[in-house]
């Protein structure tokens, strides 16, 4: 299930299958959030992580249908372990704001593999400079390919 990326749990995974398709993981936030941060833990801690190398996070904007990409994971090859396999990538949280965190993978020999993607607002003092209102960061719903 697509929930177990975004459940709080390391110890759950989620998939997709490695069919060759676009495969991605998609959270929809309760409200319009800005992200300073995504972390994603890998759900692979072996020579399978690689089917996620070149995995796109995003944070989408479904009023104007814009799209800021917060980074790309490359996998590393030379430490499997569940640290090793942790990625951070940081978002300009001045224009990544919207309403879904998005992660998403295309390849022959791609699919996903997450053990949670945790996305996360600016501090306070930056929350008050963005946005009024606080720093929202609920995870509403989960869809998945």
């Amino acid at each position: 299930s697509s929930s177990e990326a975004f459940d709080d749990d390391l110890g759950t995974v989620a998939d997709t299958l490695c069919d060759g398709e676009e495969h991605w993981l998609k959270a929809e936030l309760i409200t319009y959030s800005c992200i300073k941060e995504v972390v994603v833990y890998q759900g692979k801690e072996d020579a399978q992580a690689s089917r996620m190398d070149g995995a796109q996070v995003s944070v989408l904007n479904s009023i104007t249908n814009e799209e800021f990409i917060c980074g790309t994971i490359q996998i590393r090859t030379d430490d499997y372990s569940q640290n090793g396999q942790t990625y951070y990538l940081s978002c300009d949280a001045s224009i990544a704001c919207g309403h879904v965190v998005s992660l998403t993978v295309v390849g022959a020999d791609k699919c996903i593999s997450i053990r949670e993607i945790v996305p996360l607002a600016p501090d306070e003092d930056e929350c008050g400079m963005l946005w009024a209102g606080g720093c929202p960061n609920t995870l509403a719903s989960y869809i998945s390919s």
